[in-house]
């Protein structure tokens, strides 16, 4: 096997197989340039299936080139799309901690490394405020890294290990109780939100209520249009996604695929009532969800999250801090227990939430019962 061949098929193996599409009488083959990060997924087209395999074969050989590339201009080249203000203080925050490794290359990058230089800073009685903009620096040249698939050791995962040192300053790091990130709402305070979108339907009201009743993600919640959504076949195609950070709309979910996602009628009475405050709005807009308080009219992540904790405080008696953790993505692990609570199968559950292995799925699905329920459960399967 040529080098070439061998290329293509971990290409089609492990990205994205190569596909056809017809424009008019001329046939196109496509597949997609993927990098780690898959909100930046890059399609390249041709009509001649060789130019196609040239494009990938050039693709993957550029990127083993950059892996001799230093960090320092692995980082220079992740502010190309800063402003000038934002280079500058990111340049100095480099320039102040990082100036030991900037000139090794990413090949030759180590863990010890990275260590050595955040142990430093601990050292030096650095506050919370100032390591997590360090940080920020740091991981920088990581996300730039893993979009082009450029070799570079997890940095995030090393930083983590930096959590159990308590800083001045404000908290840097997440509360123990949040460690696993498993929050879910129960039943109970499923019913009591989606009631609450009912009495109160505005669109970001009915929004959270959507992710309840869909286990949808945010960012594919945010891109969906009217032409994504089957009322009367009760059912959504869910097709692209929104980018948390830059609001730009990716063709592709998460898995680069398309899925269907069926209604049942909890979630159709939601969509009833939320095209019925959509269709009184004067507002020219494709998509569904829109929030007149943001620059571009559209709803977006940080506005949910911050109306959810807001929910919450009215609703219930929880700790408050507890309440300030859940976020609008916890919304699909309730959606995940509360349909495995009623039975419904974990294949099914997958298949909605768009999970590439059941795993994932046995993930997302919490202890959402209370002992009452539970109780009542148990004594209703007995045999005797």
């Amino acid at each position: 096997m040529t080098k070439k061949e061998k290329i293509i098929k971990t290409h089609i193996k492990n990205v994205y197989p190569i596909k056809t599409y017809m424009d008019g009488d001329t046939m196109y083959y496509y597949t997609k340039l993927n990098p780690c990060n898959s909100n930046h997924s890059k399609k390249i087209s041709s009509k001649n299936i060789d130019v196609l395999n040239d494009k990938i074969v050039s693709y993957y050989s550029d990127i083993k080139l950059q892996n001799d590339i230093t960090v320092y201009e692995a980082f220079d080249l992740s502010l190309q799309k800063e402003t000038a203000s934002t280079a500058l203080r990111y340049r100095q925050l480099f320039k102040k901690h990082y100036i030991s490794i900037k000139n090794i290359k990413l090949s030759k990058l180590r863990e010890e490394h990275i260590r050595n230089v955040l142990q430093k800073m601990i050292h030096d009685g650095i506050k919370a405020k100032a390591f997590n903009n360090a940080v920020s620096a740091l991981n920088k040249i990581y996300n730039y890294c893993r979009y082009y698939h450029i070799y570079c050791i997890n940095i995030q995962q090393i930083v983590s290990e930096f959590r159990k040192y308590n800083l001045s300053g404000k908290k840097v790091f997440i509360r123990d109780y949040k460690k696993d990130g498993d929050l879910a709402f129960n039943e109970k305070e499923a019913i009591t939100i989606i009631n609450y979108a009912f009495a109160n339907p505005d669109y970001i009201n009915l929004a959270i209520a959507t992710l309840i009743t869909t286990g949808l993600r945010t960012g594919e919640l945010l891109a969906l249009k009217y032409d994504d959504i089957d009322l009367k076949s009760q059912k959504l195609i869910i097709d692209k996604t929104e980018h948390s950070k830059s609001f730009e709309i990716i063709d592709s979910c998460k898995d680069n695929s398309e899925r269907t996602v069926f209604l049942n009628s909890d979630g159709s009475k939601v969509f009833n009532t939320l095209f019925s405050v959509r269709n009184n709005d004067p507002a020219e807009s494709d998509f569904i969800f829109l929030n007149p308080n943001s620059k571009d009219g559209k709803l977006h992540l940080r506005a949910l999250d911050n109306r959810l904790r807001k929910i919450q405080h009215i609703l219930f008696d929880n700790d408050v801090a507890i309440c300030s953790e859940r976020s609008a993505h916890d919304c699909r692990r309730t959606y995940a227990s509360i349909q495995y609570l009623h039975g419904v199968n974990i294949k099914i559950i997958q298949a909605q939430l768009g999970h590439s292995n059941v795993q994932q799925t046995w993930n997302y699905i919490k202890n959402v019962v209370d002992e009452n329920t539970r109780r009542d459960i148990l004594e209703q399967s007995c045999i005797l």
